[in-house]
This record gives structure tokens, C-alpha cells and sequence, in this order.
């Protein structure tokens, strides 16, 4: 069985992701986090982000994404090359609490193997929670941020 994981992003990550959401308002804005190798998803308690990767939202719009091809694998290329693990899936909702949607649910494509991080505009304000989704629905998953514990 997968063993879950909290996943630690460093500030600086959560900056920019939290931009690029700013940027591409009022669409959904949507990417992935990545990690070393060497910590594989699944068999480590506390997994910690080494990059992002920002992609397009091919669908343009406030209520849904789809990543635009090419540069869903630009990334998944980048990943590969530097022996990282794709860790968690993450997008945007410009007018809702960040929790998933139906749609969210229904267009899962990477099982419960890695986290889904949404951040959710509520009052003019970001506010971020990472999920487990299922087939049955979703769980929440355990994330923190800040610097690296030394």
C-alpha cells in the first residue's frame, strides 16, 4: 500500500506559485511540484519541493484547467533529466475555497500517488490546502512551508 507523505514547500515556491495564480487571473492558473530523487513519494514521511514547474491552462478559464501539452512535457522532460519525482499536482480556483471539485475529481489522472495543492481565492486573499483524491472523494493531505529544517 502507498504510504502518504507531508509534503514541505519552501517559501520561496509558495511565492511564486502564489504570482503566477495572480498572473493568470481570472483563469485558474495550474502546475506540478517536484523532488529529488533520492526521497522517493511513498516512502518517506516528509518529502521536500525542490522545484515548480508552471504550466498552461490550454482551457483558458475561472473554473477549470487542463494543461497545455507542450508544456506538460517540458516538464515531465526537465523532471527526468534531473532525476526528480513528480510529488503533486497543483492549480488554482480565483473565486473558491481551495477544495476540489467535482471536475477536479473527475479529471484526476494521477491517482492517490501524489497530492493535489489548490489554492482558493476567498475575499481577495489566498488561502492553500493540499488533498488526496480518490476515487471516492478526497482526503486532506499534510503540507507545510518555510525554510528547510536544518
Amino acid at each position: 500500500m502507498f504510504k502518504r507523505f507531508r509534503m514541505r514547500i519552501p517559501f520561496a515556491i509558495v511565492q511564486e506559485i502564489v504570482a503566477q495564480a495572480e498572473r493568470e487571473l481570472p483563469s485558474e492558473c495550474c502546475g506540478l511540484l517536484a523532488a529529488d530523487d533520492a526521497v522517493r513519494p511513498g516512502e518517506a514521511e516528509i518529502i521536500e519541493i525542490s522545484r515548480h514547474f508552471e504550466l498552461t491552462n490550454q482551457l483558458n478559464s475561472p473554473i477549470r484547467f487542463e494543461s497545455e501539452p507542450s508544456s506538460l512535457f517540458a516538464a515531465m522532460k526537465e523532471m527526468r533529466r534531473r532525476k526528480w519525482e513528480l510529488v503533486a499536482i497543483y492549480h488554482s480556483h480565483p473565486t473558491s475555497p481551495p477544495i476540489p471539485s467535482r471536475f477536479d475529481l473527475a479529471n484526476n489522472f494521477y491517482g492517490d500517488q501524489v497530492q493535489h495543492l489548490i489554492l482558493g481565492r476567498v475575499e481577495r486573499q489566498w488561502l492553500a490546502r493540499s488533498w488526496w483524491l480518490l476515487e471516492t472523494g478526497y482526503d486532506e493531505a499534510e503540507m507545510d512551508w518555510g525554510d528547510p529544517i536544518v
